[in-house]
C-alpha cells in the first residue's frame, strides 16, 4: 500500500461540510429558546425589581442580536474556508491523476479542468476556461465529440477511443462523457474524462506477441504437452501427437485418456490422477507405457500436475519418449547378463575386491583355484589368501594399487586345503573422480604349471651351464669385432683369468701380436666362408708356455641377428709331444735295433692302440722272454698303474734287470727281467748283456709311447664323443645328404623338427618331401646350380618353407656347404638350418603394421607422432598442418618445439607426466588433455595419448602416440551438460513455480480478475526468460536483453521513463528467472501504485559489481542490483507484506542464497537485491573476471 485515503468520518471540519440551510436554522432556534429560557430565568435567581428587569429585558433583546450576528460571522467565514480547502484538496486530487478531467457546462464549454492540460497541451488549464473540448482536442476529433458531449448532456454516459496531438507526440485516448445533475436531478453540465491508452495498448501488443512466443514454444517443444479433463485429452503440442501415432494434434483431441494407456499402467494411473486432482499433489517423474493409435506400445516418462483449463480443474500431463533409452538399458541389462555368463565360463580368475579388501565378486573359476565356493570368499580379506613368502612386497603391491596402478604380478596364494598355487594376476585399481581409492579388479591366471617348468628350466639351464664349465673342452663366443662376450671356465682357469677381465676385450689385448693375429685370421676364415673350420693353433699360456689346441670355429646369429664366432678347444699339447716322441724314439729304434726280430714284434704289437692295454703289456712280456738269452729260465714282467703283466711266476730272488719308465701324464712304470739262478756265464763280470740292456730300454720306451697313444686314443675318442654330444644338443637342424636329397645322417632337432615323438627314421628319406611345394623348384634348382659349379661353389646360405611334421608351415634358414670328391664330384652336403618362422613372421607383421601406420596417420584426422627417445627426433602426420596450421617448413624434429606449443599453464604439468612415464618401470599408458597453440595463436583443447615402447632391458627407446582436437567436444559436452541440468532442474521446478504463484496469487487476490491479471502478468514473466533462455541454448542470457524485455512494455510508455544502466554480464539458466521475477514484480508494483502509474514517473535500474568482506573467505566478488523509483505518488510503508515481496525474497534467498532490502521512501521505492556473483554467472564463467562485456 503506498498511503491511506483520508477519512472523512474522523476530519474534525465533516459536520461543517453537512451544515445545511435547514440545519442552520435549526440550530438558531435551539440557541434562541436557549437565550429566552435563561434570560427568564435570570431575573428571578437575581431578584431583580421591575425597573431593573424593564432594562434587563431591553438589553436581552439587543445582546440577542448581538450574539447571533457573531454566531452568523463566524459560521460564514468558517464555512467559507472550509468550501476553499475542500476546492483546493479536489482540484489537487483531479491533478494527480493521470487523466485529463474537465467538467462542462450545459452549453458544452469548458469551467473546471486538471493539470494534464499543461502536461499533454503546454497551457494553464485556467487558459481553457470557456472554450469547448473541440477546439483544444483538434479538428479530427470535432463531430464525434460534439455528439458524444451532446448525448451526455441529454443523459447518457458514453465512452470511446480515438486520437489525438500532443506536446509528447500522437496518443490513443479514452474519453468518458457523463452527466452532471444537480440536487433535483437537472442536468446541468457533463463530466469529460480522457485517459491515455498508449501504454497500454503497446504492453496489450507485447503480451499478445509473447503469448504467441510462448504458444510456438509449447507448440514445438521436443516433449509431449497434453491437458486431461474428465478422463479426456482436451489440448496436445505436435511432439505428443507424433509420440502417441497421431498425423495431428487434432486426432487426439476427446479421445479417453486410459485408452492410451498400457492395462498394467492403468491402476498406477488412476492413483497418480486422484493424487493431483482431489489432494492437489503434483506427481513425480514415472515410467509407463502408453499405447498409439495403432495400439502398438511406446515408452515414456510421464509428470503430471494440476492445471486449469477454461475455467475447470485439468491435469497437465507432460510425456517424453524414452523408447530408445529403454531398449539401450534393456540391451544393456542383456550385455550384462552376458558378460556375467562370460566371467563365469572363462578359464581365468575374475576376483573383486572393495576399498578395505574385502572380497566383493568371484568368479567360479578363481573359488576352484582357491578349493572354496564363491559365497564362502564374499567378504574375505584378500590379504589373508596371498602366501606368507610374500608379506615383504604385500605392502608394497597394496600401497601401489591404492595410488592407481595397474600392474601385472606373479603371487602365491594359499589354497583351502593349505596348498600353494601361483598365479598370474592382472591388477586394475577402481578410481573415483576425485581419484580415491575405491577397489580393484583382478584377471587371474593359474601359472603353477608354468611355474614349476621354468624352475625344471632353471634347473637344465643350470646343469648345463655346470656341464660347459666342467667340460674339458674351452668354449668361447666373439663379436664381428673379435670382442670376447662368453668363455667357459676351462679356458678361465686354464688362462688364470676372470669373466671381468676378458669379457669385450680382444686376442690383440691377451696375446703376442703373432697369436693374436694368427687367431683374428682364423675367425675371419670362420665369418668369411660361414663355414665350420678345424684347425690347430699354438697359444702361450700365463707361464711361457705354448700349447697346441685342436680348435674348432663357426659361425652363428645371436637373437638380435648379430653374427658371432664361437668355438670349441681341446688341449692337445701332451699327445703332440708323445706323437713326437714316438717318432724319435722309432726312428732310433730302428736304426739300432733293425736286426732284432723280437723288437719288431714289439713294436708290431704296440702300433695299434686300440689293443686292450693288459693283452698288449702281457704280450709284450712274452716277446721278451722269447728274445732273451735263456728263455727257459728267465721271467719277464711289466709293473704300470699298480698293475703287474708277466709270464708264469715271479720271484724278486735271483738278479734282476729292469728299466723304468715315465709317461708325459706323470704315470710311472717298469719292465723287469729276472734270472732266478743267477746270470748268464757267459756275461762275464756284467750280470746282463749290453743287448739285453738296450733291449730293455728299448722296450721300455715303446711302452711309455704305447701307453702315451692309449691315453691320447682314449682321450680322443671322449672328444669325440662330447663333440658328438654338442652336436645332438644344437637347437639348429643338423643333417647330411647326397646329391639325391638322401639324408645320411640328421641330429635330434631335425629329427624333432619333422618326425616329431613319433621315432621314424629319417635317414635314407629324401629332405624334398618336407619342403613346401612353392619352394621345391628352387631347392632343385639350387643343387643342379652346385653340381655345375663344382668345386668352386662356397657356402650357400637361403630361406625356405617347409612342411613340419604336424603339417605347419614354418620358415627355415639354411647354410650348405657341398663336399667333393677328388674328382671334383659332389657326394654330399652338409646342412645347418634355423627356424626362422618367428623372425618372419615379426617381419611382415613389422611390415604390415608400418604400412597400416602409414595409412591410418594419412587417413586419420588425428595428428599421429613417433618419438625416438635414444636420439631424440620427433615425427608428425599431416594432420599438424590441417588441424592446426603448421607447415612441415614451421615443424621441428625437437620435442622443444611442440612443448613451446602447449599453453604456459598446461607446459608443467604435461611435461612432469611425461618425464614420469618415461623413469616408470611399469607403466607403457600416457594420455593428457592440455592447451596447443595453433598457427595463427588461438588455443585448442587437445586430447594427446601415446605407449611407450621398452627394449629387452625395460629401456624406453620410442613412443607413438596421437593428438585429437576436443574443443568442439569440449563446448558440446559443456552444453549438454547444463542443458541437461537445466533441463532437468526447470522442468520438475518450473510446474512447481507456477503452482506456487497460482496458489499465493489467488490467496490475496479479491477478484477472479484480478487473480487472472496477476496471475497472467508473473507466468509471462517467465515466458519471456524462457525465450531467451531457449535462443541462447541454456547457456545463460544476457542481463541487459532480460531487463530490456521485461521493461519493454513500461518503457513504451511515454508519460513515464525507464533507464537501465550496468555493463552487461552473462546470466545463468539458474538466475535468470529469479531475476526476471524479481524485476517482473517491481514493476508490476510501480505500474500500480508507484512511479508508473502516474504521468512523469520515472524508474532506474541500476546493477554493479563489488568485492565484499566475508567472514572466513574475504573479498567475494558479489553482484548488486539497485531498484529506484522518484517522481510518483507520496510513499507509505504498507502496513502489510505483499506476496510480490514475500516472491522476490523468498526466490533470491532459496536460488541464490542472496538478501533483498525494500526501503519505502517519500519520493519513491528503493529496492536493493545483492547476491554472491557465482550464483549470478554461468559456472564456466566462474574462474574468469567477474564482468565482461557481451
Amino acid at each position: 500500500m503506498r498511503g491511506e485515503s483520508m477519512d472523512r468520518d474522523r476530519d474534525p471540519r465533516s459536520w461543517m461540510m453537512r451544515l445545511t440551510p435547514l440545519r442552520a436554522a435549526a440550530v438558531f432556534v435551539l440557541i434562541g429558546f436557549a437565550w429566552i429560557f435563561f434570560s427568564d430565568l435570570t431575573p428571578q435567581l437575581l431578584g431583580l425589581q421591575i425597573e431593573q428587569e424593564r432594562l434587563f429585558q431591553t438589553l436581552k433583546g439587543w445582546g440577542f442580536v448581538l450574539v447571533m450576528g457573531v454566531i452568523f460571522y463566524l459560521l460564514t467565514k468558517r464555512l467559507a474556508h472550509i468550501t476553499r480547502a475542500r476546492e483546493t484538496e479536489l482540484q489537487g486530487l483531479l491533478d494527480n491523476l493521470p487523466a485529463l478531467i474537465s467538467r462542462l457546462d450545459s452549453e458544452g464549454r469548458i469551467r473546471l479542468g486538471n493539470s494534464r492540460f499543461q502536461d499533454w497541451f503546454g497551457h494553464r488549464s485556467s487558459s481553457f476556461i470557456g472554450k469547448s473540448p473541440e477546439e483544444i482536442l483538434g479538428a479530427d476529433s470535432d463531430e464525434k465529440l460534439k455528439a458524444h458531449i451532446k448525448a451526455a448532456l441529454a443523459g447518457e454516459r458514453v465512452s470511446y477511443e480515438f486520437e489525438i496531438e500532443t506536446m509528447r507526440g500522437r496518443r490513443t485516448v479514452n474519453l468518458e462523457c457523463a452527466p452532471d445533475r444537480d440536487e433535483h436531478g437537472a442536468i446541468r453540465g457533463s463530466f469529460m474524462l480522457i485517459t491515455d491508452l498508449s501504454g497500454q495498448r503497446a504492453a496489450e501488443t507485447a503480451l499478445r506477441e509473447t503469448e504467441q512466443r510462448y504458444q510456438r514454444l509449447v507448440e514445438g517443444a521436443p516433449v509431449g504437452i497434453l491437458i486431461n479433463q474428465d478422463n479426456r485429452f482436451v489440448y496436445a503440442n505436435m511432439a505428443a501427437a507424433e509420440i502417441l501415432g497421431a498425423s495431428t494434434p487434432d486426432d487426439l483431441i476427446g479421445r479417453p485418456a486410459l485408452s492410451h494407456i498400457d492395462p498394467e499402467f492403468v491402476p498406477i494411473v488412476k492413483e497418480r490422477i486422484q493424487a493431483v486432482l482431489e489432494r492437489g499433489e503434483s506427481v513425480p517423474r514415472l515410467e509407463e507405457r502408453f499405447l498409439r493409435l495403432d495400439g502398438s506400445p511406446v515408452e515414456v516418462e510421464v509428470a503430471a500436475s494440476g492445471c486449469i483449463h477454461e475455467g475447470r480443474s485439468a491435469i497437465q500431463v507432460i510425456i517424453r519418449d524414452v523408447s530408445d533409452r529403454v531398449a539401450a538399458e534393456r540391451a544393456r541389462r542383456q550385455s550384462e547378463e552376458q558378460y556375467r555368463r562370460i566371467i563365469e565360463t572363462t578359464h581365468e580368475g575374475v576376483w573383486v575386491v572393495d576399498e578395505s579388501w574385502r572380497t566383493t565378486f568371484v568368479n567360479n573359476r578363481m573359488a576352484e583355484m582357491l578349493g572354496y565356493e564363491p559365497e564362502e570368499l564374499h567378504g574375505r580379506d584378500a590379504r589373508e589368501l596371498v602366501a606368507p613368502e610374500h608379506d615383504d612386497e604385500l605392502t608394497e603391491l597394496i600401497r601401489r594399487r591404492e595410488r592407481g596402478v595397474a600392474e601385472d604380478v606373479d603371487i602365491r596364494l594359499v589354497r583351502r586345503d593349505g596348498g600353494i598355487i601361483w598365479v598370474h594376476m592382472i591388477a586394475s585399481p577402481f578410481m573415483d573422480e576425485n581419484s580415491e581409492f575405491q577397489g580393484a579388479l583382478a584377471m587371474v591366471s593359474d601359472i603353477t604349471e608354468r611355474k614349476n617348468a621354468e624352475d625344471r628350466l632353471r634347473e637344465s639351464e643350470g646343469r648345463f651351464v655346470a656341464f660347459m664349465n666342467n667340460s674339458p673342452a674351452g668354449a668361447w663366443l666373439k663379436d664381428e669385432g673379435g670382442r670376447y662376450v662368453y668363455l667357459n671356465k676351462t679356458i678361465l682357469n686354464e688362462y688364470r683369468l676372470t669373466p671381468e677381465e676378458v669379457i669385450g676385450r680382444t686376442d690383440a689385448d691377451l696375446f703376442p701380436p703373432e697369436v693374436a693375429a694368427e687367431l683374428k685370421s682364423n675367425d675371419d676364415l670362420a665369418l668369411s666362408s660361414d663355414r665350420t673350420i678345424e684347425t690347430q693353433e699354438t697359444i702361450p699360456n700365463p707361464d711361457g708356455q705354448d700349447h697346441i689346441w685342436q680348435i674348432l670355429k663357426f659361425p652363428v646369429r645371436d637373437i638380435d641377428g648379430r653374427r658371432l664366432v664361437g668355438g670349441f678347444a681341446l688341449d692337445i699339447t701332451d699327445q703332440m709331444h708323445a706323437s713326437r716322441e714316438k717318432q724319435r724314439l722309432l726312428a732310433e729304434l730302428h736304426e739300432r735295433v733293425k736286426e732284432m726280430q723280437a723288437l719288431n714284434r714289439v713294436l708290431d704289437l704296440l702300433q695299434d692302440p686300440s689293443v686292450v692295454t693288459s693283452q698288449a703289456l702281457s704280450s709284450v712280456a712274452a716277446v721278451m722272454k722269447g728274445a732273451l738269452r735263456s728263455p727257459d729260465r728267465v721271467e719277464v714282467r711289466v709293473v704300470f698303474a699298480g698293475e703287474e703283466h708277466g709270464t708264469g711266476g715271479f720271484t724278486v730272488s735271483g738278479h734282476m734287470l729292469a728299466a723304468e719308465f715315465t709317461t708325459i701324464h706323470g704315470e710311472s712304470g717298469r719292465i723287469e727281467v729276472v734270472y732266478p739262478d743267477g746270470p748268464d756265464p757267459d756275461a762275464g763280470d756284467d750280470e746282463f748283456l749290453p743287448e739285453e740292456r738296450n733291449l730293455l730300454n728299448a722296450v721300455a720306451s715303446l711302452l711309455r709311447s704305447f701307453l702315451e697313444r692309449v691315453r691320447a686314443s682314449k682321450a680322443l675318442a671322449h672328444r669325440e664323443a662330447l663333440y658328438r654330444h654338442v652336436v645332438e644338443a644344437q637347437t639348429e637342424l643338423l643333417c647330411r645328404w647326397k646329391p639325391d636329397t638322401t639324408l645320411t645322417f640328421v641330429n635330434d632337432a631335425y629329427q624333432r623338427m619333422f618326425a616329431g615323438d613319433s621315432g621314424a627314421e629319417l635317414t635314407g628319406r629324401k629332405w624334398i618331401d618336407f619342403v613346401s611345394e612353392e619352394t621345391r623348384d628352387f631347392k632343385q634348382s639350387m643343387i643342379e646350380t652346385a653340381l655345375q659349379a663344382g668345386p668352386n661353389v662356397g657356402v650357400n646360405t637361403y630361406e625356405n618353407l617347409i612342411i613340419d611334421h604336424a603339417g605347419r608351415r614354418r620358415w627355415m634358414q639354411w647354410r650348405d656347404r657341398p663336399v667333393f670328391d677328388d674328382s671334383g664330384r659332389l657326394v654330399e652336403v652338409q646342412s645347418a638350418g634355423r627356424d626362422i618362422t618367428e623372425r618372419v613372421e615379426a617381419e611382415n607383421a613389422l611390415k604390415l603394421s608400418e604400412e597400416r601406420f602409414h595409412v591410418v596417420a594419412s587417413a586419420t584426422t588425428d595428428v599421429i607422432w613417433d618419438w625416438d627417445l635414444v636420439h631424440d627426433h620427433i615425427w608428425w602426420s599431416e594432420g599438424m598442418t590441417q588441424l592446426f596450421g603448421h607447415t612441415l617448413e614451421e615443424q621441428s624434429s625437437k620435442i622443444d618445439w611442440w612443448a613451446n606449443l602447449v599453453h604456459p599453464e598446461d607446459r608443467s604439468r604435461v611435461s612432469a607426466s611425461l618425464n614420469r612415464i618415461r623413469r616408470s618401470d611399469d607403466d607403457v599408458h600416457w594420455s593428457e588433455e592440455y592447451r596447443l597453440r595453433r598457427a595463427d595463436g588461438s588455443y585448442a583443447i587437445v586430447h594427446d595419448r601415446g605407449d611407450i615402447l621398452r627394449d629387452s632391458q625395460g629401456k624406453p627407446i620410442r613412443m607413438v602416440g596421437g593428438i585429437t582436437d576436443i574443443t568442439e567436444k569440449k563446448a558440446a559436452e559443456r552444453r549438454q551438460k547444463l542443458m541437461m541440468q537445466e533441463l532437468d532442474h526447470r522442468v520438475k521446478n518450473n510446474l512447481a513455480t507456477v503452482l506456487s504463484i497460482a496458489e499465493s496469487t489467488f490467496r490475496v487476490s479479491d477478484s477472479l480478475d484480478q487473480f487472472a491479471e496477476s496471475f497472467t502478468g508473473r507466468i509471462r514473466a517467465l515466458a519471456r526468460m524462457h525465450a531467451l533462455l531457449a535462443y541462447s541454448r541454456w547457456e545463460g542470457i544476457s542481463l541487459r536483453q532480460l531487463m530490456e524485455r521485461t521493461l519493454e512494455a513500461y518503457a513504451m510508455n511515454q508519460d513515464s521513463t525507464v533507464t537501465i544502466e550496468g555493463e552487461d554480464i552473462e546470466l545463468s539458466p539458474t538466475a535468470a528467472p529469479v531475476l526476471c521475477m524479481a524485476v517482473h514484480e517491481l514493476a508490476t508494483n510501480a505500474a500500480k501504485y508507484g512511479s508508473l502509474s502516474v504521468p512523469g514517473g520515472r524508474v532506474a535500474a541500476h546493477w554493479r559489481i563489488e568485492e565484499v568482506n566475508v567472514d572466513n573467505q574475504g573479498p567475494v566478488p558479489t553482484f548488486f542490483l539497485e531498484w529506484r523509483e522518484s517522481d510518483g505518488p507520496a510513499v507509505e510503508a504498507p502496513s502489510r507484506r505483499g506476496l510480490g515481496s514475500d516472491l522476490i525474497e523468498g526466490a533470491v534467498n532459496y536460488e541464490l542464497n542472496g538478501t533483498v532490502e525494500m526501503r519505502f521512501h517519500t519520493e519513491g521505492l528503493a529496492c536493493t537485491l545483492q547476491a554472491p556473483l557465482d550464483s549470478i554467472i554461468p559456472e564456466h564463467e566462474s574462474g574468469k573476471p567477474a564482468a565482461h562485456t557481451m
